[in-house]
């Protein structure tokens, strides 16, 4: 393959590739919002908005988060929780992962340290309503 025939090739799959990687994370956004409810037996529900606010309700207690981040270059990927917890405006660090369309991994760290795994008990499953 000649040089300049090589380049071109070069950039076109490195133009497709970014396209890809643009479509999944808008893909990863737009597939989280939604009302989602603990698969088996979890007390929780997390219904993510469109305009990144969402609302938790956990053991009987209802949380309005401000502001939800979703980090899809992270294998997991980070989804970072802000709201008032207390008077205190506080971010909740976790990570998140799809199982399938209709299936979700949520693991929040409570200590303020992000979780590395969805593996122990705090890992929450949830299913798409």
């Amino acid at each position: 393959m000649s040089k300049p025939l090589r380049n071109i090739f070069i950039t076109a799959l490195l133009m497709l590739t970014a396209a890809c990687s643009d479509q999944q994370t808008v893909n990863a956004h737009k597939a989280i919002i939604g009302e989602w409810k603990g698969k088996y037996g979890e007390a929780a529900v997390f219904v993510f908005h469109a305009d990144k606010t969402a609302t938790l309700f956990m053991e009987g207690r209802k949380l309005d988060i401000d502001h939800w981040r979703l980090d899809e270059s992270q294998d997991p990927m980070h989804l970072d929780l802000e709201g008032r917890i207390g008077g205190r405006v506080t971010t909740l660090v976790g990570i998140t992962g799809f199982i399938n369309n209709d299936t979700l991994n949520i693991k929040i760290g409570f200590n303020g340290q992000r979780p590395k795994g969805f593996f122990g008990r705090d890992r929450i499953v949830l299913e798409r309503q």
